[in-house]
């Protein structure tokens, strides 16, 4: 039988991330698509992404995102200048991301127009899908060229002096190396 304690903080967070869920208007539903989704994806998901969730933070699923992480809420919807994730792409308080280094003012801009705007994510997480195919985020030129998106090839292999020493494609490649160093 379940623990009636663990249903009820199951329930209760169910029930605050709906309260805080707000029917997004068609504009802020392109502007977070065009403007946030992109500094959540590149900026954001390796450290607080599906594999990764340090401190305990989420910014790939609505639900994630509202429930905050172990140091609490990044999003306040009664005080939405004081929350969490302005302070910290601000460089205001402790904690401070990305912590490599300061976003972009159009990018803090951009993620501050969505707070204000009482953060409305417009579904529950990323969508699976390539970059040109099917329903998602709008895609930008720098998006689609990255490395992963592009097709698998199989790269030309370099030419070597000892055709003789190489066994798999790879040696082709190790060999090059050590040749190109005066290397036997």
């Amino acid at each position: 039988m379940a623990n009636p304690r663990y249903f009820g903080l199951v329930v209760a967070a169910v029930l605050a991330v709906a309260a805080t869920t707000t029917a997004a208007t068609q504009g802020e539903i392109e502007f977070f698509e065009k403007n946030v989704r992109p500094i959540f994806v590149e900026r954001c998901s390796v450290c607080h992404g599906e594999q990764l969730q340090t401190a305990g933070l989420k910014l790939t699923t609505a639900e994630g995102f509202y429930s905050g992480g172990e140091s609490g809420p990044v999003f306040l919807k009664d005080d939405p200048e004081r929350s969490g994730l302005l302070s910290a792409v601000r460089y205001e308080g402790q904690v401070k991301m990305p912590p490599t280094a300061k976003l972009p003012e159009e990018e803090i801009e951009a993620l501050t127009r969505w707070i204000r705007q009482g953060a409305p994510w417009p579904d529950t997480g990323f969508k699976t899908v390539t970059p040109d195919h099917g329903p998602g985020p709008q895609w930008t030129e720098k998006q689609r060229s990255h490395w992963g998106f592009q097709p698998i090839r199989a790269p030309e292999l370099p030419l070597v002096n000892d055709e003789d020493w190489t066994q798999t494609p790879i040696d082709h490649f190790i060999l090059a190396k050590l040749e190109g160093q005066g290397l036997a």
